[in-house]
């Protein structure tokens, strides 16, 4: 029987992708802006998002002090760093399969992710599954196997966001840095290169925030709570579980 700190774990980890799953929508709704300006302007929201939560929760002691900590031990800000690289090509490719009309084949690729992070749980972590859990993966993997081929074709899409995206709860859960703390640093490692890609795309004429209507901006700068919200519950869990 899972005992609390489990279930709980469950519950936020269902509850983020049930957020996930209704995000494409939002995503949609910036079709006329470029992947590469939603990808950036998804990052310095989520960052701008993730320090005043800290701030405001009065966490900022405690968020110092795990940066220290993480900072004097090489073997966790490598994983932290990889995750953020990670988790930031999994946007990249989710923004960019949404708005060029690849909603079913990213869709595919949450349900193949689940396999993919057991997978991984049992090769890499060395956990172990009784009969019921074998039974239920392998459920699973008929249901994701019957919706590729009914698909048609090698779905690359789903198949890169399963991976990185399982890669990312790998290293979040080897890592083990608090939820909070965890994604403030992976956004905060990709904050230079976003803020100069989007002052670059500004002076060029092309910078759709503030230029295009005053929806696009909010929807933009909202980018940073709703990429924020299901991360944080998807991060609580898998440190839980």
């Amino acid at each position: 029987m899972p005992n609390n700190n489990q279930l709980r774990g469950v519950i936020f980890v269902a509850i983020s992708y049930i957020l996930w799953g209704v995000l494409p929508i939002y995503w949609k709704l910036l079709q006329r802006v470029s992947a590469q300006q939603v990808l950036c302007h998804r990052i310095v929201w989520c960052v701008v998002f993730m320090l005043l939560l800290v701030i405001i929760s009065n966490r900022w002691k405690s968020f110092r002090l795990e940066l220290r900590e993480i900072f004097v031990q090489p073997q966790k800000l490598i994983g932290i760093v990889l995750a953020a690289l990670i988790l930031n090509m999994n946007w990249f490719i989710y923004i960019w399969a949404v708005i060029h009309n690849h909603v079913i084949e990213a869709s595919l690729g949450y349900y193949i992710n689940p396999l993919v992070s057991v997978i991984l749980g049992v090769a890499v972590l060395k956990e172990r599954m009784n009969i019921w859990q074998y039974l239920a993966f392998f459920l699973a993997f008929l249901a994701v196997l019957n919706l590729t081929v009914h698909f048609g074709s090698i779905p690359w899409i789903s198949i890169s966001l399963a991976v990185t995206f399982g890669l990312y709860g790998l290293l979040k859960k080897m890592v083990g840095a608090g939820a909070i703390t965890g994604l403030t640093l992976e956004t905060l490692i990709m904050l230079i290169p976003a803020l100069i890609y989007l002052i670059y795309v500004h002076q060029t004429g092309y910078g759709s925030f503030s230029t295009d209507s005053l929806t696009t901006s909010i929807l933009l700068i909202g980018a940073g709570i709703v990429t924020a919200v299901p991360l944080l519950l998807f991060s609580s869990g898998t440190l839980s579980l």
